[in-house]
């Protein structure tokens, strides 16, 4: 089979199948396939055709964002390489095939639903190419999604904005948002409510605080966290407290 190489920053990688290129595609790259050459010692095949081994296909996708060179420099400090072997290539070609599908779609969400394979896409691609014995002396470690649930916990009544909880964690939002989710099923913003609603039950049941009280707490308008305690409970904060307390 010819060979299939690809140069980027000055060193030239040689590709096997099953090899998976990410690159910062910013930086000066080049792509080239050698010469077929015939298997073994050139004999025919069981049909008395020479047999050549074909050229590669690739498939591929270009993508670029804001917060790309940040995210790509993370993936490099967690030991992801420009070239690596993976075991999991069915994966790639599921999320790469759907990206193509997306795209020709005329789906008034098509935008979103893009920017979810591409997450999933830049997930898979951090999990599979970690590779912790070369994380560079004196970067950060990998963000723990158990650190940030505990951060949640623990802050719960303060007011958290994405962008903050992602600098914070020096991590992508959009990666995080789907590093939290993948991990816990629920989005930040959905656990932070069932978090909050749990505090409020606990008040309800063994405090005399008044719901306003409590919505000034969690920095709240009470007539929103009243609202946001019957969705999740199915009944007021004033009925659960008389249900509790048996009034």
């Amino acid at each position: 089979m010819g060979k299939e190489n690809w140069s980027n920053e000055g060193k030239q990688y040689t590709l096997k199948v099953g090899d998976v290129v990410f690159i910062a595609c910013q930086k000066a790259y080049s792509h080239s396939t050698g010469n077929n050459n015939r298997t073994g010692d050139g004999q025919s095949d069981s049909a008395g055709v020479n047999s050549c081994k074909k050229l590669w296909s690739l498939q591929w996708c270009h993508f670029y964002g804001p917060n790309m060179n940040a995210i790509y420099r993370k993936y490099q400090e967690r030991g992801g390489r420009p070239v690596f072997q993976t075991e999991q290539l069915h994966y790639y070609r599921t999320i790469l095939t759907e990206l193509y599908q997306i795209a020709k779609s005329d789906d008034y969400v098509r935008d979103m639903r893009i920017h979810e394979k591409l997450s999933s896409l830049l997930i898979l691609l951090m999990e599979d190419a970690w590779c912790g014995e070369k994380v560079s002396k004196g970067t950060p470690s990998p963000v723990d999604i158990q650190q940030v649930k505990e951060y949640l916990d623990i802050n719960f009544t303060e007011k958290i904005m994405l962008d903050d909880l992602a600098s914070k964690f020096y991590i992508n939002k959009y990666y995080l948002l789907s590093c939290f989710k993948e991990r816990y099923g629920v989005t930040i913003n959905a656990y932070l409510n069932q978090v909050r609603v749990t505090y409020v039950k606990q008040q309800l049941r063994f405090m005399d605080k008044t719901v306003e009280c409590l919505a000034i707490e969690l920095g709240m308008e009470p007539n929103y966290l009243s609202r946001l305690f019957k969705k999740v409970e199915g009944v007021s904060p004033t009925e659960f407290r008389s249900k509790w307390r048996g009034n």
